[in-house]
């Protein structure tokens, strides 16, 4: 019941900024709502299995989309975009690992896995690495998305997006005879990713799966409208929860540093997409999302949201992601410190 009601109230704050015709409305209307009454006895956050299946689908929508972009991908853009990003997330580890050190007293491993941009859902599988650190260096990552969600509503907004930030959020459900194909593919995706058991694999492997599945024309139904709203309000619901039971008193100088480093990372990608954008003939704001120091499904999402090419966004942040696994495994393995032998006798 405690589960319905959140719910509930996150879908009534989406369905405001939805009439309001609030940019990423689903997103972040669920996401205020469950800020401003998250301190009410009988607001839960969703169950782990819900968020696994929500992002399960929402994979499944983000590989449909990634499907058309591969077919008509240019090879020289995307070898180049890939090249930005790795000088990016060189960018944001190095200097937020020396900022974090001396801003928020944290250790080297703490320090390295807050800077991680968009590592939240790979630093939840690394959470005994980082024993009574993690609380802290979650609610950083957990502030960058808020911070993330919330510049680009706002900016958004100011660039003029909200005409079609409707596009693909409609609540309309297609009552199509093929649908079941979609989610019964989601249901051997799911059963997969959790087979497998790799951090961000919920999403990770069905965007995967169902992009080569679109593009062989083995799946031609597209996954409902209703599908984002709903996986957007799970999303803003849960982000907004775990914002609102850190103990800010406490944890003052965590979100501080998070909003300072979230800034300047958001900031540095802006520049940089401005200054790809005619380069690249890629809109400005497209290569903006696909920087964006946030997670897979949030920025996806955002893109969906907005209308724009969310495949690109998806391509990119997958490698990004793969490309945060690798750095991130190679930090735990060198800024761990090393087992103690005991001695002998």
């Amino acid at each position: 019941m405690n589960i319905f009601m959140t719910f509930l109230l996150g879908s009534i704050g989406g369905s405001l900024a939805y009439y309001l015709q609030l940019p990423i409305p689903w997103l972040f209307g669920s996401l205020i709502t469950t800020v401003c009454l998250g301190k009410l006895p009988f607001i839960a956050p969703p169950t782990d299995n819900f968020s696994q299946w929500m992002k399960v689908i929402l994979g499944v929508a983000i590989g449909s989309t990634m499907s058309q972009r591969i077919s008509n991908m240019d090879g020289d853009i995307f070898l180049l975009l890939f090249f930005v990003v790795i000088g990016f997330v060189g960018l944001l580890s190095v200097v937020g690992f020396f900022y974090f050190k001396r801003s928020s007293g944290l250790s080297d491993l703490p320090s390295f896995m807050a800077s991680l941009p968009g590592g939240l859902t790979f630093l939840m599988s690394l959470s005994d690495n980082l024993g009574e650190s993690f609380p802290k260096v979650a609610l950083i990552h957990t502030v960058r998305v808020v911070f993330l969600i919330s510049f680009f509503s706002v900016f958004s907004f100011l660039a003029g997006f909200e005409k079609v930030n409707t596009s693909n959020t409609e609540l309309a459900f297609s009552l199509d005879p093929m649908l079941w194909q979609v989610f019964a593919f989601a249901f051997i995706m799911k059963a997969f990713s959790d087979r497998v058991n790799i951090g961000g694999g919920q999403i990770i492997f069905p965007m995967i799966g169902s992009a080569f599945f679109y593009s062989q024309n083995l799946l031609q139904v597209s996954v409902p409208n209703i599908a984002y709203a709903m996986a957007m309000v799970c999303f803003g619901v849960d982000i907004g929860y775990r914002l609102n039971q850190a103990p800010l008193n406490t944890y003052f100088p965590y979100i501080k540093s998070s909003l300072v480093f979230s800034a300047f990372a958001v900031i540095s990608a802006l520049l940089i997409s401005l200054g790809l954008s005619k380069p690249f003939e890629v809109h400005y704001f497209l290569l903006f999302l696909s920087l964006a120091p946030g997670s897979i499904a949030e920025i996806s999402v955002i893109a969906m949201a907005l209308g724009f090419d969310a495949g690109l966004v998806a391509i990119i942040h997958t490698f990004r992601f793969l490309l945060i696994m690798l750095i991130g495994s190679l930090g735990v393995n060198f800024f761990s410190p090393p087992e103690t032998v005991p001695a002998k006798g």
